[in-house]
């Protein structure tokens, strides 16, 4: 038996120290804190027939989902999501913990079963994909012999979005119910420029337009000034506190009747209002900074009235 108790980490390892054809292998691992001694026995079985295996020149050596996600952390280190993919990736570990490649569907499905109704599901799904995304790194990057780890993945379904739309003559109405002109000055500005929060606290104003350094999407952004916020471009960053905007906000909201209303709402009304002008979804894609169209193609059933118009051409009328 490789298996043993260890009393000071209160876990069981696992150790392999077997001469195999005149070359001496070794392994070792502190498996997880929840394993019971006959899941370690198994664990014991399987692994130390795989190193036979290796060792014998009949099986490759896979590594385990733990080397995966430290590999990732090592290369992607510039990344502004770092320290958020380390606290996800931290959060599942005693599912992968000490597991291979080749059994990341069966983690990803245990993951959705065990915090379905505990954890959102953007959350889950945010989460194995950081696995996915790190199993498949070291599989490219190792040239491994395997299939594609992630083949056989099934991702959760999440539908998050938002149809909270607001219209130039509400966003006015509810200015004039917040009497804090820093706290009005913020929500015209998100409203006629489509930025997000970061980026109204970060942009900086240079021949008429802001500048935005470094977005959401890491790359940076200019979005011209219009004439009804040109006179408050000039007084940014804000030097009112978030907390103190979102009550402020929702002063304003409740007096239109919108009290769910969020800043992010804004950006999203940016777009709905330039869509329903008729404004192309490319270009409103531009405008917000989208990589992807399909981050603008939630939008696009706010354009039907161009192709009601377009198929009324067909009567002649």
């Amino acid at each position: 038996m490789s298996i043993y108790y260890d009393k000071s980490r209160r876990r069981y390892r696992f150790e392999f120290d077997r001469v195999i054809h005149g070359n001496r292998v070794r392994g070792t691992k502190l498996l997880p804190k929840t394993w019971t001694q006959a899941q370690a026995d198994k664990f014991d079985r399987e692994e130390s027939g795989r190193l036979y295996a290796v060792a014998q020149g009949i099986e490759q050596n896979v590594p385990t989902i733990d080397t995966a996600v430290v590999h990732y952390l090592q290369t992607k280190q510039h990344l502004k999501s770092h320290l958020q993919a380390a606290q996800h990736l931290n959060a599942v570990l005693p599912y992968y913990e000490g597991r291979r490649l080749p059994d990341l569907p069966d983690v990803a499905r245990e993951i959705t079963e065990d915090k379905a109704g505990m954890w959102s599901a953007a959350t889950i799904k945010q989460r194995i994909a950081l696995l996915r995304a790190a199993c498949r790194l070291i599989w490219r990057d190792r040239r491994l012999q395997i299939p594609d780890p992630a083949a056989h993945l099934t991702m959760p379904e999440v539908n998050n979005a938002r149809q909270e739309y607001v219209t130039r003559p509400e966003v006015l109405r509810m200015c004039r119910a917040i009497s804090k002109r820093e706290a009005r000055r913020i929500i015209l500005i998100a409203f006629y420029s489509g930025m997000r929060r970061g980026e109204i606290w970060c942009a900086r104003v240079v021949d008429g337009r802001f500048v935005l350094p470094d977005t959401k999407n890491g790359d940076p952004r200019i979005v011209p000034v219009v004439g009804k916020v040109a006179c408050y471009a000039h007084k940014l960053p804000p030097t009112i506190s978030y907390r103190s905007l979102m009550i402020w906000l929702k002063k304003g909201a409740a007096a239109i009747g919108r009290p769910g209303l969020r800043l992010h709402d804004l950006r999203h009304s940016t777009a709905s209002n330039m869509v329903q002008a008729g404004v192309p979804l490319y270009t409103v894609g531009k405008v917000l900074g989208h990589k992807s169209q399909a981050s603008t193609a939630r939008y696009s059933h706010l354009g039907t009235q161009d192709l009601t118009d377009a198929l009324a051409k067909l009567t002649g009328k």
